[in-house]
């Protein structure tokens, strides 16, 4: 009865229309996620999207590191440092931009302005917009070398982001439902 009296208000329907297609649409319209981590351990494997933030605590701040663009050879990043410091146009506190070749480069990061190196991130792959890094905090023997055996036997890309597709398939049906209905209702008219 109650869906009846909806279907039979123009200005009901209207909005019935509107909200379908606001929710079919919220999954396409969403930003990238924030994902912490520890920098103080010592594996930090991290699959991200394009557009994601990966965050992290290191020398009394708080610093983001961003995925700007995915490329099957490279990736380019953004390095937000002590985003908690009041803002101003002093170089120490602008954002750096860089890019680092998959599994060939490894960028070491200054993020106190000391000119000591503090973490270590480097590309391990990319699979079409994801990415699998490694940060850590720097330690003189680090070398060039991160990728290995152990991080790509564990690293399954098609299982990143399952519950934003369960959702976007779900409101799919719930439209494909709807829509179904409301022809029957006007057919049956």
């Amino acid at each position: 009865m109650l869906i009846n009296s909806i279907l039979n208000n123009k200005g009901m329907k209207r909005l019935l229309q509107v909200l379908l297609i606001a929710l079919i649409l919220i999954p396409l319209a969403s930003a990238g996620e924030i994902v912490h981590v520890d920098v103080s351990k010592e594996d930090n494997f991290v699959a991200l999207n394009e557009r994601d933030i990966l965050a992290f605590s290191l020398k009394g701040g708080e610093h983001k590191l961003m995925i700007r663009k995915v490329d099957v050879k490279a990736v380019d990043l953004t390095m937000f440092t002590d985003i908690n410091r009041p803002k101003s146009n002093e170089d120490d506190n602008l954002p750096y931009y860089f890019t680092l070749k998959v599994r060939d480069e490894m960028a070491n990061l200054d993020v106190d302005k000391d000119r000591e190196n503090d973490a270590t991130v480097s590309i391990l792959d990319v699979n079409g917009k994801k990415v699998l890094l490694s940060i850590k905090e720097y330690q003189e023997k680090d070398t060039g070398d991160v990728s290995g055996n152990a991080v790509k036997d564990g690293f399954d890309i098609k299982d990143i982001g399952l519950s934003s597709i369960i959702w976007t398939v779900l409101l799919l049906v719930i439209a494909v439902f709807l829509l179904l209905f409301v022809l029957k209702k006007r057919s049956t008219s």
